[in-house]
């Protein structure tokens, strides 16, 4: 899945680029714990503009409902 998180500095984007490259959770968790305070915390709310990103992504794809009804109203017109 590809996600483009919006508002991002280069830095952010460099960190984000690096994150993805982990190979799973736990070493992402433990690049994490080698971190400054400063800069874990910053990851953190990176994470989280991500979880956020994908949640909105979904709702999107979801809130779309032009072919659902479309199809309710040609049941309609045929009951």
């Amino acid at each position: 899945m590809s996600i483009t998180v919006h508002g991002i500095t280069k830095r952010q984007t460099n960190i984000l680029t690096k994150m993805r490259q982990m190979g799973d959770c736990g070493a992402l968790y433990d690049w994490m714990e080698t971190l400054p305070p400063a800069d874990e915390m910053e990851v953190d709310v990176l994470l989280e503009l991500v979880q956020l990103t994908i949640t909105d992504n979904s709702i999107n794809c979801v809130s779309d409902l032009s072919i659902a009804n479309a199809l309710i109203e040609k049941a309609r017109k045929k009951a």
